[in-house]
């Protein structure tokens, strides 16, 4: 039954499946959840079942590491242990398994693989199968999820568009989470093309995984800018994706929604680089100003399931936002969900106060007269040893490295991240006090703008 009668020749046979997970006591029984892991014993699958207490902790790790130990000790148990995670916390496991002269296997996820697991020697005999690359002979995307058919999109379209948008943004690859935020503006239909994406594929990652067109690669955690940190993985076209799209238009047919998606279709929106491609630009090692609110709408954070976030990543996300990391999964998810809340909350406020300008006389709100004056005092005081006119880029650098007003050292709390706090970006600090600066967006560096201090005679 199940896995053990699949007709399919293996090089290697099966000789035990074990799954190790836990539940709470008062999982009901018609739960997904729950019906899962009886379908998996129904196929012969060792479901090892733990149960959830209170705060406690579910011990899944350890018994995984424990049958997997024991049996590398029983002669001829296994030759190969063949193990699904990306959790590093088994490195030790994977280490003792391999000194039993046990071979070891690793099979994950690009974006929840522990570079740690993937990069360590010594824990696995083979390169690391991961799942991302086999989805196509795993998974069938459920076109539509049995809605209507007017929730379907062709492959063609969102290959199209996303195609589009790494061609113009200057490199080879970019950063998914600038992906999900430009689909989220592109409407066809009534509804967001990401949200076309989602209903049709399951989401964005799905469908790069099953695509001909494109590839997925982990992207490296940039841990030193809080402004980077998330899930988002790079996208990058595959050498031959100009010709599997021509194939996928020659054979499409389109819903009307498409068509007149098309017949207005244009990539305008992607002049602003600092906006279109704000998190692609942080994994690149530049400074960009936070994206435009006025040209890019108000979905700055980007929509993300944290439902499927694991304890550890809910843990580290409440770690960043300086929230309380105690309690159960569902405690973690209520605090992460809340604090995205406010900060989309503030993001409106913010996108309305800058979307009409203030009084040039007037205060930015929240920014007390002492910290205005301090940061025009130090802007003005750079420009005028850079002769009047100086990179925005140069400017950053030099707040970056000043203290805020507060006269707190520069490495706890910088001029920068005052500024950034306060105004939200330096091209706005530069815009609200237009009797003192000028800027040509023309003028400076890629990504960058000057800034020209007016003559106050």
């Amino acid at each position: 039954r199940g896995w053990s009668s699949l007709p399919v020749a293996r090089p290697t046979e099966i000789v035990r499946a074990c799954v190790f997970t836990s539940y709470k006591a008062d999982t009901l029984s018609s739960s997904l959840r729950y019906q899962l892991f009886e379908d998996m014993e129904a196929a012969n699958y060792d479901v090892h079942l733990m149960e959830t207490v209170g705060k406690s902790e579910k011990c899944v790790d350890i018994q995984l590491a424990v049958e997997m130990l024991h049996y590398a000790t029983v002669p001829d148990a296994y030759d190969i242990a063949i193990i699904l995670t990306g959790d590093k916390d088994f490195l030790p496991a994977l280490k003792r398994t391999r000194q039993k002269g046990r071979k070891v296997a690793l099979v994950s996820m690009r974006s929840g693989c522990n570079r740690a697991l993937k990069e360590a020697n010594g824990i696995k005999d083979f390169d690391v199968i991961w799942l991302e690359d086999c989805l196509d002979k795993l998974l069938t995307p459920r076109q539509g999820r049995g809605a209507d058919v007017g929730d379907i999109v062709s492959v063609f379209t969102v290959a199209k568009v996303i195609k589009d948008y790494i061609d113009q943004s200057g490199g080879d690859v970019v950063n998914s989470r600038d992906v999900g935020r430009y689909l989220q503006c592109l409407s066809v239909g009534k509804d967001s093309l990401l949200d076309k994406v989602r209903s049709s594929f399951g989401g964005l990652g799905s469908f790069v995984a099953v695509s001909d067109i494109f590839e997925a690669e982990d992207r490296p955690a940039l841990a030193s800018d809080s402004r980077n940190q998330g899930s988002g993985f790079w996208i990058k076209l595959l050498p031959d994706a100009g010709q599997q799209i021509l194939k996928r238009a020659r054979s499409t047919q389109f819903m009307s929604d498409e068509k007149k998606f098309f017949e207005s279709y244009d990539t305008s929106m992607l002049k602003d680089k600092q906006t279109a491609y704000y998190y692609t630009l942080l994994d690149r090692g530049e400074d960009p100003d936070a994206p435009s609110f006025a040209t890019i709408s108000n979905d700055i954070i980007p929509s993300v399931d944290y439902s499927t976030f694991t304890v550890a990543q809910l843990k580290e996300l409440c770690r960043d936002r300086g929230l309380s990391m105690s309690g159960l999964k569902s405690a973690l998810l209520d605090r992460v969900l809340e604090s995205s809340k406010q900060e989309m909350e503030e993001a409106q406020t913010q996108s309305s106060f800058w979307l009409h300008r203030p009084h040039k006389d007037s205060t930015p709100p929240k920014v007390t007269e002492e910290a205005a004056s301090y940061l025009q005092e130090i802007v003005q005081e750079y420009l005028s040893a850079a002769g009047g006119t100086a990179s925005s880029r140069d400017i950053g650098r030099y707040l970056q490295a000043n203290k805020s007003s507060s006269g707190r050292s520069s490495s706890e709390d910088s001029a920068l991240k005052e500024l950034k706090r306060e105004y939200g970006t330096l091209s706005r600090f530069v815009d609200f006090y237009p009797d003192f600066y000028s800027r040509d967006n023309e003028g400076g560096e890629e990504h960058a703008f000057l800034v020209t201090l007016r003559s106050r005679g």
